[in-house]
């Protein structure tokens, strides 16, 4: 089964399913040669699966001067190899004007993107393209239970429907939740911005809890330098 009929986009949306030609990406996202080759040597191709619009999702617009949310856009992009899907995640995010989710798919594994837009307020035209989330690598055939969650979470008739702002911020969020969702299960928070912030802190200790092990163990460190390294940790860990 693959990703669209497991979250049921396939029976209740008429697709769009129109590859972007990897020359569109050249030129409006004015690549680098480095990106060229990326997309050139990494990516099989990429297509605009879906598109949420008054036609296919109707649903509230959303525009101001900051910001517009008037239609969903939903990308496969399908892998050769392995590759840094943060970099590809740019160069597709700043290409696309839309709110967009990215699927990058790899075997039968997948993995979802998506960014936070903002109006250019110089050239009107452009969008500025900042906070970026991605969910683990999901194995359709065997996704862990918070992994099912996810996809379940992100399925059709489960995204909230008042307004394209409401409902790209939901998926936006449910990817944060995924690829956290370890440290988001021990957390109580009200709102999301209070969970994303309790989530970063507890990421930024386990990584200083990680840097000081590793100094723990290396063998030219002194007996006293341990003990002090041991209590650091053991005082990060109450």
């Amino acid at each position: 089964m693959e990703i669209f009929e497991y979250i049921g986009y396939k029976k209740h949306v008429k697709p769009y399913d129109k590859r972007i030609p990897k020359t569109k990406l050249f030129l409006e996202g004015g690549l680098s040669k480095a990106e060229r080759e990326l997309l050139t040597e990494k990516v099989e191709e990429v297509r605009l699966m879906y598109v949420f619009n008054q036609h296919t999702y109707p649903m509230d617009i959303i525009v101001s001067n900051e910001e517009q949310y008037n239609s969903i856009f939903v990308v496969l992009a399908i892998l050769k190899s392995e590759v840094s899907v943060q970099r590809l995640s740019r160069i597709i995010q700043e290409t696309l004007p839309s709110p967009t989710i990215i699927l990058f798919k790899l075997g039968n594994k997948y993995l979802f993107s998506s960014a936070i837009k903002r109006l250019n307020k110089n050239e009107k035209q452009k969008v500025v393209t900042e906070e970026y989330h991605y969910s683990n690598w999901i194995d359709l055939e065997n996704p862990t239970n918070s992994q099912n969650d996810f996809l379940l979470a992100v399925s059709f008739g489960r995204i909230p429907s008042l307004d394209y702002k409401q409902a790209y911020m939901y998926l936006h969020r449910q990817i944060y939740e995924e690829n956290n969702a370890e440290i988001v299960s021990k957390i109580n928070a009200s709102n999301f911005e209070e969970l994303k912030q309790k989530t970063e802190e507890q990421k930024a200790m386990q990584q200083e809890i990680d840097r000081l092990t590793r100094m723990l163990n290396q063998k030219s460190v002194s007996l006293k330098e341990k003990v002090e390294l041991a209590k650091k940790i053991e005082e990060l860990k109450l």
